[in-house]
């Protein structure tokens, strides 16, 4: 009698259990897929707008998945896709109000974010990330920026999207550092060996390995302790005179700005500039339009700029150390929250007669004749045919 009862239990059990097999939900999912980036490099203009695509392989439906876009880390979010919605809490701000899910596709298993206003740190590596449940994969892409130089007119000058490695030459000269200046191993830091007593010593200065000829160039110098020291940079002609004790001006070949007496100015004559203190300046060579321009990389504000004579000849980085607890490290032109630099217009000044402009606007960025530099190659982007050697130990100082 038991047994009956107990296989007559079973047969009412039975499809009862069956059945709430289907309708249960699963709590987890196991279905595995891959995650497939583009093979090559995305090609952005700076200022402009691009997509950074992933998709899922075998196609599926990806809009109840969590979708991400991140940097060098899973926490620096450029972008994330979860519940429906974007989440804002853990991306980066940098990112916040320029990225956008591109939605078209999803049901497909394609998605991408859209950057807007491309930025020059927004160059590198970024990794897309797809989650189901607790199954995730995810692939690499590389975003390369493309920086253009332009007229005001909106002419073109040069397009640069491409990564070109610079040989250690393009750095910091030893051989023409005043004997006070220590330079860094790497050739891209100049700071003092001790704290200067006198003036007597002379002007601590240092050249750039290179000279340039021709074409544009571009670098950066990040500046320690900048508003509470005193340094000069620009650029040189090569037959300047800097033994001993020297002004800067552009009659004597010397085209510069610099701190002094918790000042920005402008040489000649120390004219006050009327914009913040930089602690990164990007200058901008232009030998096509014999120009020279200084920008605050940091807020992308332009400083200021100089016209140049047609016969200025070779010109050599020009970088200087006055007084404080300072140093200039040349860096590379790719980094810092860069934005696209405002037209050339020179700040007020004290001085009476303002320095003419050759009407040129630059985008923030580096390179030259196409050309990107990399991590490699922080100074002097240029083709080696526009390059010269430093005048060196015939023009060292102390």
């Amino acid at each position: 009698l038991l047994d009956f009862c107990f296989l007559a239990l079973l047969c009412v059990l039975f499809p009862v259990l069956h059945l709430s097999s289907f309708l249960t939900p699963m709590s987890v999912s196991t279905e595995e897929f891959m995650v497939i980036g583009p093979s090559e490099p995305i090609v952005a203009v700076l200022g402009g707008d691009i997509t950074l695509p992933c998709r899922v392989s075998p196609a599926m439906d990806v809009e109840n998945m969590e979708l991400r876009w991140f940097r060098s880390k899973f926490s620096e979010a450029v972008f994330i896709y979860q519940s429906h919605q974007e989440q804002r809490e853990e991306q980066l701000v940098k990112y916040r109000g320029r990225t956008s899910l591109v939605k078209d596709f999803l049901t497909l298993g394609e998605a991408a974010v859209r950057i807007h206003n491309v930025q020059a740190f927004d160059n590198g590596l970024y990794t897309c990330f797809f989650r189901m449940g607790i199954f995730y994969e995810e692939a690499s892409l590389e975003l390369k920026v493309a920086v253009q130089w332009r007229t005001l007119s909106g002419e073109k000058l040069l397009t640069f999207s491409e990564t070109q490695a610079q040989d250690a030459e393009g750095l910091l000269d030893p051989e023409s550092a005043h004997s006070c200046l220590a330079v860094s191993d790497d050739k891209t830091s100049v700071t003092f060996k001790d704290s200067p007593k006198s003036s007597d010593d002379g002007v601590y200065s240092v050249l750039g390995h290179e000279g340039i000829t021709s074409g544009c160039c571009y670098w950066e110098v990040e500046i320690s302790n900048a508003k509470k020291s005193e340094w000069v940079l620009g650029v040189c002609r090569r037959d300047v005179e800097r033994k001993g004790w020297y002004q800067e001006s552009p009659e004597k070949g010397f085209w510069v700005v610099g701190m002094y007496e918790n000042t920005l100015c402008s040489l000649p004559g120390n004219s006050k500039l009327d914009v913040p203190i930089p602690q990164r300046v990007g200058v901008f060579l232009d030998l096509k339009e014999w120009d020279v321009s200084f920008y605050n990389m940091t807020d992308s504000s332009h400083i200021f700029s100089f016209s140049l004579a047609s016969s200025s000849g070779t010109l050599f980085p020009y970088f200087r150390l006055r007084s404080g607890d300072v140093s200039l490290t040349i860096c590379s032109g790719v980094g810092g929250p860069v934005q696209t630099p405002v037209p050339l217009n020179n700040p007020p000044c004290s001085s009476e007669d303002p320095v003419s402009l050759s009407g040129q606007e630059f985008s923030s960025g580096c390179g030259v004749d196409g050309d990107l530099p990399g991590a490699e190659s922080p100074l002097l982007p240029c083709g080696p045919e526009a390059m010269v050697a430093s005048p060196g130990a015939a023009n060292s100082q102390g």
